[in-house]
């Protein structure tokens, strides 16, 4: 008995993959299976497989694809924000507690990007930064693009993110302008969305 993935063709699997630049999902539903056969006879077929950081630029090249996630940027997701009693309780229970990487820096401390950090503020210093960081605000009229809020403090968020997207980090169309709340709620939601 064959395997699935023995069953795909090599010369159309190619064709839906490299040619046309279909995600591994696309060519699942298009082969009619699921996406493990597909990624199997990629390897097999010796089909060069595309990095994660390939896929997402390709996803995001997509004007649907950076429409739809925009909006949901903006349409907060899928969690409210906390509320402030919530946020309250959270703080009562961290009190007197600290992470036993508390006061670890540097190389010894699992966050240690390997003097990224350094670089990454220098340029968020720089007058570049700070041309697209305004015009991302004009733009956006000064208002909070999840909340509509208008306040004194606004933080320019990068959508492609600044670390991976070095390309990207001065394009208008990769920022938007939130209130520090929604900054932080939209990250957090990154972080436990994966």
């Amino acid at each position: 008995m064959r395997a699935i993935w023995q069953n795909i063709p090599k010369n159309e699997l190619r064709h839906q993959y490299s040619t046309l630049k279909k995600s591994v999902e696309k060519c699942s539903k298009h082969f009619g299976c699921s996406d493990i056969p597909i990624k199997r006879a990629l390897k097999e077929y010796g089909i060069p497989v595309r990095t994660h950081q390939q896929a997402q630029q390709l996803r995001w090249s997509n004007p649907e694809h950076r429409k739809e996630m925009i909006r949901k940027l903006l349409a907060g997701q899928t969690h409210p924000p906390p509320s402030e009693e919530t946020k309250r309780k959270i703080s009562e229970a961290q009190i007197g507690k600290k992470s036993h990487w508390y006061g670890v820096r540097g190389k010894d401390n699992p966050n240690y990007k390997h003097g990224k950090s350094k670089r990454h503020r220098t340029i968020r210093c720089t007058a570049e930064y700070k041309q697209w960081q305004l015009a991302v605000f004009k733009r956006d009229w000064y208002a909070c693009q999840r909340c509509g809020v208008h306040q004194k403090v606004l933080h320019a968020h990068h959508i492609l993110p600044f670390i991976d997207f070095p390309e990207e980090r001065f394009t208008l169309d990769n920022g938007c302008t939130l209130c520090p709340e929604c900054h932080r709620y939209i990250h957090t939601e990154e972080m436990q969305n994966g």
